[in-house]
């Protein structure tokens, strides 16, 4: 594996891009399944991994951190992307609108109307990237809830019973 450094931004830590072969791939799905197993089997209990490096130094991991780790290779393996921030982030109003897929200038009357929490700094306002995220669950968590809705009206008014025919 090899870690290509891409650059910074203002707001945010530099970041890198992890470069992957089809051998290390398999690999990394190979650990996937064994941390998959291993969580599934603890019953509760938290397993802790040990790794063993080339000189014999012990490195012990542990509860969320394990999680994490299986997290992390299940996403490899399946090739998504992935980005990991510390919860304390604070983001700047383009970053969380970009977060929620809205406009800055909806985010702005969000934040005005007490939706999300947010603090000033000097003329700029800045927000918790864990406010931001549980305000995108709870509106996520609404917007199905609103779809199946929907869908209980459309079956009741016999909406999918009609079969539309191409002209």
């Amino acid at each position: 594996m090899e870690h290509v450094p891409k650059g910074t931004t203002e707001e945010a830590a530099p970041y890198a891009t992890l470069v992957v072969n089809r051998e290390q791939m398999d690999a990394l799905d190979a650990v996937s399944r064994q941390l998959d197993g291993l969580l599934t089997s603890a019953e509760g209990d938290m397993p802790v991994i040990r790794l063993v490096a080339p000189g014999g130094e012990v490195v012990q991991i542990a509860g969320r951190a394990v999680e994490a780790i299986r997290w992390m290779t299940s996403l490899l393996t399946r090739c998504e992307s992935m980005v990991l921030v510390p919860v304390e982030a604070e983001l700047t109003t383009q970053k969380a609108a970009d977060i929620l897929n809205v406009s800055r200038q909806y985010l702005i009357r969000l934040l005005r109307d007490g939706r999300i929490p947010f603090r000033m700094t000097g003329r700029h306002r800045r927000l918790r990237l864990d406010d931001v995220l549980a305000y995108k669950a709870i509106r996520d968590k609404d917007r199905r809830a609103g779809m199946e809705g929907l869908v209980r009206m459309t079956e009741a008014f016999g909406g999918y019973d009609h079969e539309f025919e191409d002209s």
